[in-house]
């Protein structure tokens, strides 16, 4: 099982490679309610906007094992 401090190394992975190869994380942290929602755009942000296309998007409470899990290998299969 992966832990918090593991997809905040994962999560700080994404953000260090952050809009090479032409794609793009949003990281909103929400410390009031422990959640992070985490967005992917895999043509970039700009590319997006053009064509009309939606982000991929996961919401991660970081008090619920199975979010934490979920979180973790939405960033592992996009890195």
């Amino acid at each position: 099982m992966k832990t918090k401090v593991e997809l905040l190394e994962l999560i700080n992975q994404a953000i260090l490679n952050n809009g090479s190869k032409h794609f793009q994380w949003f990281i909103n942290f929400a410390g009031h309610v422990n959640t992070i929602r985490i967005s992917y755009y895999q043509g970039g942000w700009n590319l997006s906007q053009e064509t009309g296309s939606n982000p991929d998007e996961v919401n991660v409470k970081l008090d619920e094992e199975g979010s934490i899990q979920e979180g973790y290998w939405f960033i592992k299969n996009r890195l």
